[in-house]
């Protein structure tokens, strides 16, 4: 669907299916971080509401829950454990953003949370969410430039990065731009998922 369809209001009987569409529940998550755990008590209290406790979508709802609601000391662990449900795996990853984090870590956090945006069919979508999350994701660089020296080659790194940030503010700019501006700022690489983020 092109960004120019209409949008004719709530529809009936649309088929709810979490496991295709996983990447905007992701993002609704990482756009939600100031108001996490509330925006995910409402989600769960709705889902539960329209779709049932046992619902798919509700469950997924309760593993970011859970993932945002461990204690401080066992979200990394978590965030690592591939073996863990995605949904905990990212609400951890989601809570952990929240606080101050050093600018490898947080490039990290963030890029773990970028794939979870583009794992499905989520990322033909990302016109709805893309500059959301690049918004979200900017205000840490942001942060972390004022302490240059985590940076690779910080007299010019650090300049880019910021040029890269300011030219997002003013509308010239994506998710994509403000990651890879990081990542070069950091010398580290980022994913083949990149390549599917715009």
């Amino acid at each position: 669907m092109s960004q120019l369809d209409t949008d004719d209001g709530p529809c009936e009987n649309l088929p709810v299916v979490p496991d295709r569409w996983f990447g905007l529940l992701c993002a609704g998550v990482v756009c939600a971080s100031p108001e996490l755990h509330a925006n995910l008590e409402v989600w769960l209290d709705t889902s539960n509401r329209l779709l049932g406790e046992k619902a798919a979508l509700t469950d997924i709802i309760r593993f970011f829950i859970r993932g945002a609601t461990l204690p401080e000391e066992l979200l990394l662990p978590a965030i690592n454990d591939t073996a863990s449900q995605l949904p905990l795996r990212c609400g951890a990853a989601a809570q952990l953003l929240r606080k101050m984090q050093t600018a490898k870590r947080t490039l990290r956090l963030q890029a773990f949370l970028t794939s979870g945006l583009v794992c499905d069919v989520s990322f033909v979508r990302q016109a709805l969410f893309n500059r959301h999350v690049a918004h979200s994701f900017a205000d840490a660089w942001r942060l972390h430039a004022q302490s240059r020296f985590q940076f690779y080659s910080p007299g010019t790194s650090v300049p880019t990065l910021l040029t890269v940030l300011d030219e997002f503010e003013h509308g010239n700019g994506t998710l994509k731009s403000v990651l890879v501006a990081a990542a070069s700022a950091l010398n580290q690489p980022l994913g083949e998922f990149m390549e599917r983020v715009h």
